[in-house]
């Protein structure tokens, strides 16, 4: 109850419409760690997210607020995913916020604070792992040839935000420092275009890539050392003129332009009082509430390890639910419980033999390998 900071009929109710899963042993409850942590982040989006529109001066303020949060919190949730297309697909967000000079865009600065703590607590954790390798080093450097201690790894440059305009070797260096989680947060939107166009930085096809989780293979001058990223997990959060975004993505056929969500903010610039309002709430004000409960939650989920989850398409799953040996009537029963259809099922069959999986070692009697 403390740590969900709730109360004991609210936690029973959790409990009996099966939103949190218990064990009970001895007259004792039991919850486990991970559930108790997706309901923290569940109630963390949910009440920041509110708690930020509900500040917004307009509509389109509004949508302004609302987007760049849910992007930016794209970006922070480990071990989130779905299933689409029988790929794993985890829930980071590409965003590009367009809209005329002065017309009110640099609200999105609000919303990167969301996650600073994130940021903030990455940057701390890489100062202590430097602090240690400098000591080890310094050890290393005072024995050398004396003893056989082995020289000390340079610890991984720990941060969530990266840079628009680091060169493409850098950017997939800190992704894979970091676990493939990156968050882009560019507040001009040409800054990614120049970076793009120049000879070192030229990242469009890993940022392409990055989108849809495909693996990104680099080559570390430094060590001569070949290294693969195998499910990079970057969000993006721009925002520009519609000149910028043109210089950005020319036409429909640039890969970007399918993998970005554009929100193009379609109002009249007029003269805004800044002194108006209540003195005593600023939004900076406002956004305190927001970093307390946010250093919390992700405090809690970020060490937590990130298992890759195994994807079992149906032809895998109809091989895994046949028995050792089985029949024709066997594995079209195995078919009908799966959904599959009949000639789909021969289809798959024949395909097992060929590639070895199973043995046809008599008429209609088959066995897996």
């Amino acid at each position: 109850m403390q740590k969900l900071h709730i109360s004991r009929r609210s936690l029973a109710t959790l409990r009996v419409n099966g939103t949190l899963p218990f064990t009970r042993i001895k007259n004792k409850l039991f919850y486990r760690k991970s559930d108790v942590l997706k309901i923290l982040s569940n109630n963390f989006i949910m009440f920041n997210i509110r708690l930020i529109t509900d500040k917004a001066s307009s509509p389109e303020d509004k949508d302004l607020l609302l987007l760049g949060s849910l992007t930016v919190i794209s970006s922070c949730l480990p071990g989130i995913f779905g299933i689409y297309d029988e790929r794993i697909v985890y829930p980071n967000l590409f965003l590009f916020v367009s809209a005329q000079a002065s017309a009110g865009k640099g609200r999105l600065s609000l919303c990167r604070k969301l996650v600073e703590p994130v940021h903030h607590a990455l940057r701390e954790r890489n100062k202590i792992e430097n602090d240690e390798f400098r000591r080890k080093q310094s050890d290393y450097l005072s024995e050398k040839g004396k003893s056989d201690r082995e020289r000390p790894n340079e610890p991984p440059l720990r941060a969530l935000f990266i840079p628009a305009n680091s060169s493409a070797t850098a950017l997939f260096q800190i992704l894979n420092d970091n676990d493939g989680i990156g968050l882009m947060f560019e507040t001009e939107g040409d800054t990614l275009a120049q970076t793009f166009k120049s000879e070192h930085g030229n990242y469009s096809d890993g940022f392409r890539k990055a989108f849809h989780h495909e693996k990104i293979s680099y080559l570390r001058r430094k060590d001569r050392e070949y290294v693969e990223l195998d499910s990079p997990r970057l969000s993006a959060l721009l925002s520009g003129t519609p000149k910028q975004v043109a210089s950005l993505i020319p036409g429909a056929e640039n890969g970007l332009f399918s993998r970005f969500i554009f929100y193009y903010m379609d109002i009249i610039p007029v003269w805004k009082n800044v002194f108006a309002g209540n003195p005593d709430q600023t939004s900076l004000d406002m956004v305190k509430t927001l970093l307390r409960h946010a250093a919390k939650v992700f405090d809690s989920l970020l060490p937590d390890p990130l298992e890759t989850p195994k994807l079992l398409n149906q032809k895998q799953q109809f091989l895994d639910a046949m028995p050792a040996d089985f029949s024709r009537h066997d594995y079209i029963a195995v078919a009908n419980q799966l959904d599959i259809p009949e000639k789909t099922a021969e289809k798959y069959i024949v395909k097992f033999i060929q590639n070895g999986l199973i043995n046809r070692f008599a008429r209609d009697k088959y066995r897996k390998c």
